[in-house]
């Protein structure tokens, strides 16, 4: 093999090879990317000596009376349910919208997802489903 026919397939292997110096139209000097400047905030020593001293303060704050009644059940030790738990914290409206929207969203999905095996055995979700569900992630914390 000739020396100019060795240098050019050497020349083309190297062709290949990404460069560390290759420029692009899409490198340009408008960046996007800015790099972030961050100043440093520089205390004098006599801001510095002013947060380490104490100084005893003795005043009493003045508290009002709170004269209104809390909107928190009061509940005994051991309620009767998590169903009267839930009941007291959330509304008949609030588990109708999600129910209708649980709902709704199976039937959006269903139009995408026509031979699931999920959605072949779906049944409509019911705020009573919805309430043990919501009460067994209050149980589990």
């Amino acid at each position: 093999m000739s020396e100019e026919r060795f240098s050019e397939l050497y020349a083309d292997v190297l062709s290949d090879c990404p460069s560390d110096f290759e420029f692009s139209d899409s490198d340009s000097d408008d960046s996007d990317i800015r790099p972030s400047k961050r100043q440093r905030r520089i205390l004098s020593d006599s801001e510095a000596d002013s947060d380490e001293e104490w100084n005893d303060i003795d005043i009493v704050p003045s508290l009002e009376d709170y004269s209104r009644n809390s909107r928190v059940p009061n509940f005994e030790c051991d309620p009767p349910s998590i169903v009267d738990v839930i009941d007291s914290f959330f509304d008949d409206e609030f588990f109708n919208l999600v129910v209708s929207q649980t709902n709704l969203y199976h039937t959006q999905m269903k139009d995408l997802h026509k031979n699931s095996a999920k959605t072949l055995q779906w049944k409509e979700v019911t705020t009573n489903d919805m309430k043990k569900f919501l009460g067994l992630l209050v149980l589990m914390g």
